[in-house]
């Protein structure tokens, strides 16, 4: 990772307004509606020739890594050096490498957060176009086409959750269903979206009280070849709470309860059949565990035939969580256990074929929180599978993931020195450090993980193309939760 060298920190471009446009797209399977002059089309049957995500603020705090300071006294260079370093290296934890493995002719749409005086920021933009050429290797070209921002009122790491994209309108724009009862981050997110690129975006309001976060809901092809929406339980209990007042997430939905939500659902996404998984947790809490807060933690669906595909996470022995907390308690697999085994069944019942993934992590780094679409120049369907460093112990010997850790923490103590003693040697030391978290970021990437093996050969199994993405143990989402498409 010498790409990474002090000297490459201080290279400064700029760059104008992109006028990428996709070419245009056939597709498989869709629905036109006709009336509303929607063509409805599941995630997985759509290119990535649209893809938002999010980067986060140049600011002085970021997760897992030291807080800058403003210290007084310091060369403004070092001190600008220091700050890249910290803002690529939290690029890199956050997305991995997905930046580098989306097709070639996908248009980015990156959700830039404002300042502290609410005005649109150039240093997130300039930062972000450095590190994709000297990082990725993108040319000058390719930046000016590809990459379009818009502002957002705060982070938005979680691009999945602002909306759930339906498909294409007649004017070949992209659909957002948002909810005008959805927070203000996510609702004014797409609404910004929108005005910003009114010829690529569009938005529709799927009524009171309906729940658009997209992690929690997909419109997909269900069994029969016809679509359908499958939603979280706590999509419906959104709704509830939102049309009543007050409903805790542990009580149980009555089946008039579950049967109003559902109907609200239905008539916001079009008429289509709607499902809140599993229903039976739904109906007994007792039942499931509230960590599984998101469908796209335990579920995804892959249209085929005779029957689609779903694939939900099995837990194996000795689960640890990876981010150093230890092995996971056994009554809390047993209960995250119990609520994949649940929908497991929910699904079989409803016609679909059940691939288990197994896993040995805490459920926000689920196998199931992946991402598929429709590669059109192939004809197939491909999946984007996250792999994580290995964190199992392995005969007393440091996991790579110790070692990201480690190589992490040993940022602080070379900050703060660099603090206390701003000349050249400190300085030295802490981009030396830098230095290490990158080698073992890099080796990670390349290491042969046994978990993430068996995940791809039971995917590849199905038919499908896998698309390995080196990710890291950042935050409460994963690979899915990065990307709306």
């Amino acid at each position: 990772m010498a790409l990474f060298a002090v000297g490459a920190w201080v290279v400064g471009l700029r760059y104008g307004r992109s006028t990428h446009r996709p070419s245009p797209e056939t597709y498989r399977r869709s629905m036109m509606l006709a009336d509303r002059g929607i063509l409805l089309v599941p995630e997985s049957e759509r290119s990535l020739s649209r893809v938002v995500m999010g980067i986060g603020q140049a600011a002085g705090s970021y997760y897992l890594l030291p807080t800058l300071t403003d210290p007084p006294g310091v060369d403004p260079q070092r001190l600008d050096i220091i700050r890249k370093s910290m803002y690529w290296l939290d690029l890199e934890l956050a997305h991995g490498h997905i930046w580098n493995l989306l097709p070639a002719d996908s248009g980015l749409y990156i959700a830039v957060p404002v300042d502290a005086n609410g005005k649109s920021s150039r240093r997130e933009r300039d930062w972000f176009r450095e590190y994709l050429q000297l990082r990725w290797g993108w040319d000058h070209q390719a930046i000016r086409d590809r990459i379009h921002f818009f502002d957002v009122p705060t982070v938005l790491i979680w691009g999945q959750d602002i909306g759930e994209v339906v498909g294409r309108d007649n004017q070949g724009r992209t659909v957002i269903a948002v909810g005008h009862d959805e927070p203000a981050y996510y609702k004014d997110a797409v609404l910004n979206l929108v005005k910003t690129y009114p010829d690529d975006f569009t938005d529709v309001d799927p009524g009171p009280g309906v729940s658009t976060e997209g992690g929690d809901i997909e419109l997909v092809w269900g069994a029969g070849e016809k679509p359908e929406v499958l939603a979280g339980r706590f999509a419906a209990i959104r709704y509830l709470q939102r049309t009543r007042g007050a409903f805790p997430t542990t009580q149980a939905a009555s089946l008039s309860e579950v049967a109003q939500a559902r109907s609200a659902f239905s008539q916001g996404f079009f008429g289509l059949p709607v499902r809140f998984l599993p229903e039976s947790v739904l109906q007994d809490p007792s039942r499931g565990n509230p960590e599984l807060f998101h469908l796209d933690m335990m579920l995804s669906t892959l249209a085929d035939n005779p029957k689609p595909r779903a694939f939900i996470p099995t837990y194996l022995p000795g689960a640890r969580d990876a981010t150093g907390w230890g092995p996971l308690k056994p009554e809390f697999v047993r209960s995250l256990q119990r609520e994949y085994d649940r929908l497991a069944l929910e699904m079989a019942s409803f016609g679909y074929s059940v691939v288990r993934l197994p896993f040995a992590d805490h459920p926000v780094r689920s196998p199931a929180n992946l991402v598929k679409y429709y590669d059109p120049v192939r004809e197939e369907e491909v999946v984007y599978l996250s792999k994580y460093p290995n964190h199992l112990p392995d005969h007393g010997k440091a996991t790579t993931q110790d070692l990201i850790r480690n190589a992490i923490a040993n940022l602080q103590p070379a900050y703060g020195a660099w603090l206390a003693r701003p000349n050249d040697g400190s300085f030295s030391n802490l981009m030396g450090a830098f230095q290490q978290v990158w080698a073992v970021l890099g080796d990670s990437a390349t290491e042969v993980n046994p978990i993430f093996e068996e995940q791809r050969k039971l995917v590849e199994k199905c038919g499908y193309l896998v698309v390995p993405v080196p990710m890291y143990v950042w935050g409460a989402g994963g690979l899915h939760c990065l990307i709306l498409h």
